[in-house]
């Protein structure tokens, strides 16, 4: 980051605005900044960086004690796991549903959602 503001003629704070809080930077700014960074090669924060700064990583586990294809097909557990996955995307976090016993994990990152394997 010390690289792109000082290549940019900006401060380090401007840098992480660009990136952070795009709004307390003019368009201009920002578009100028980021097309230094892209020159040289920078892609931005690093998320561990950031969660070792923060404190926070972002996710969510929750842990199912029955089969994965129940908590789909059960109404109750269903609405259970649609309201944690709303506030969660509200709150920018990724939720990782994972069965007590062995078999597939799934990953919700909404709106997209993946089948990782163990």
């Amino acid at each position: 980051m010390h690289d792109v503001a000082k290549a940019a003629g900006v401060s380090q704070a401007a840098v992480s605005y660009a990136y952070n809080r795009p709004h307390k930077l003019s368009e201009a700014r920002r578009a100028h900044i980021l097309a230094v960074a892209e020159k040289l090669g920078y892609a931005g924060p690093n998320p561990a960086g950031r969660s070792l700064r923060t404190g926070q990583v972002g996710a969510l586990g929750l842990m199912i004690t029955d089969s994965l294809p129940y908590a789909f097909d059960d109404p109750a557990t269903t609405e259970l796991l649609k309201g944690i996955s709303e506030v969660g995307e509200l709150a920018e976090v990724a939720l990782t549903l994972r069965c007590a016993t062995t078999g597939p994990s799934f990953s919700v990152t909404a709106p997209v959602c993946r089948t990782a394997t163990r």
